[in-house]
């Protein structure tokens, strides 16, 4: 069998955290329809420009030349890290989540930010079924989906896109079964 291999992405290597974004949402995303998933974009400028009370981690698992897997560790001043894990369907089973736990492990205990309490996320009953194996409980379960919004909502969703406006914008309730709420900026505190 070939040797796992895991290494660090540099924050500013743009290529391999588009790759490892990427590789990431296939790994969360499989089994799953309309499975929210953030932009190459989006991740770029999370680790050239991360928050100045947070260290963001990348790590990419690879057999042989073959990228299978990657980790996220977000460690945060004075809040528990979160570590995210990632394994491609095909290459599951194989003790490359293992290695990659053990890995993100090794960042938990170091530096300014450390951690003893941790907390992930899973996307599905693999994950689920690993981080129990591992030791985790079930603390709350949350799905992010994706849901195409009704004719009617989609100009109003989308007034305030590009204005930089900090509003609530009105909900038109022609269905009585759900409501849709938007907003930018903080979430407002009768949300």
């Amino acid at each position: 069998m070939s040797e796992i291999q895991i290494t660090r992405i540099a924050a500013d290597d743009e290529d391999a955290l588009i790759g490892w974004n990427d590789l990431m949402r296939i790994a969360y995303t499989c089994e799953r329809s309309a499975a929210w998933w953030r932009s190459p974009d989006t991740t770029v400028a999370q680790f050239a420009r991360p928050r100045i009370d947070k260290e963001d981690i990348a790590l990419i698992a690879h057999l042989d030349d073959e990228p299978v897997g990657g980790a996220e560790i977000n460690l945060i001043t004075d809040c528990p890290a979160t570590v995210e894990l990632g394994v491609l369907p095909p290459h599951r089973r194989r003790k490359i989540g293992t290695a990659l736990a053990e890995a993100a492990a090794q960042f938990l205990g170091n530096g300014d930010r450390s951690s003893a309490i941790v907390q992930t996320e899973t996307y599905c009953p693999a994950g689920v079924a690993f981080a129990q194996a591992h030791g985790m409980s079930i603390g709350n379960e949350e799905h992010r989906l994706l849901l195409d919004l009704p004719t009617y909502l989609d100009a109003d969703a989308n007034r305030y896109k590009d204005s930089g406006a900090s509003t609530v914008v009105p909900v038109i309730r022609e269905d009585p079964d759900f409501s849709v709420t938007s907003w930018i900026g903080a979430c407002p505190e009768e949300v």
